[in-house]
């Protein structure tokens, strides 16, 4: 029985393909279709309707781009968590869309680069505060977040030399930044 009717549907199709990439025979299915009002004789299929079927993958790649614009405004914000959240959705619904997970790496940088910058300004606050050991271990912290940063080398490197009167470990620490500012 079920190769019964997968003959029929193959000869259907046949018949439509025949139809279909003969010219002048389209013509006159076409002419057909417009004076019956959609529905061709022959046993050929009707063509094809004028509302869209649904497409749930292109419904999830529509809903994947809204979130991740949603992660991009999060991000202006620095509201870095639910951008997070928005882009692993995203991803997931639209799993071949390599834009998601480099925004994902491009986010994760952000944040650690935001997280050396406090660790600098905590610093900064502690030097203010007497408390160089512990601006140095947060400068320490910060060049191993972002080490391509001069500035939490010069910092370190004026702890090192005041408080640590270690002037070898200060130079090689100046040279790097001095390094790394030609560089940028």
């Amino acid at each position: 029985e079920l190769r019964d009717r997968l003959q029929s549907i193959f000869a259907k199709i046949n018949e439509a393909y025949k139809l279909l990439s003969n010219p002048a025979k389209r013509r006159e299915y076409d002419q057909a279709l417009r004076q019956e009002g959609g529905s061709a004789a022959g046993g050929v299929p009707e063509a094809p309707r004028k509302t869209p079927l649904k497409n749930p993958f292109m419904d999830n790649v529509l809903k994947a781009k809204r979130l991740y614009e949603g992660a991009l405004a999060e991000m202006k914000k620095k509201n870095y968590a639910s951008a997070r959240q928005n882009l692993k959705i995203a991803q997931s619904l639209d799993p071949y869309n390599k834009k998601y997970p480099e925004m994902i790496l491009k986010l994760e940088k952000m944040q650690t680069l935001e997280r050396a910058e406090q660790y600098c300004r905590d610093a900064v606050e502690y030097e203010s505060q007497g408390r160089h050991k512990e601006a140095a271990k947060l400068y320490r912290e910060a060049m191993l977040l972002d080490s391509g940063n001069p500035l939490y080398y010069t910092r370190l490197a004026r702890i090192v030399l005041d408080e640590d009167k270690n002037p070898e470990a200060a130079k090689k620490l100046l040279k790097k930044a001095f390094e790394l500012g030609e560089s940028g």
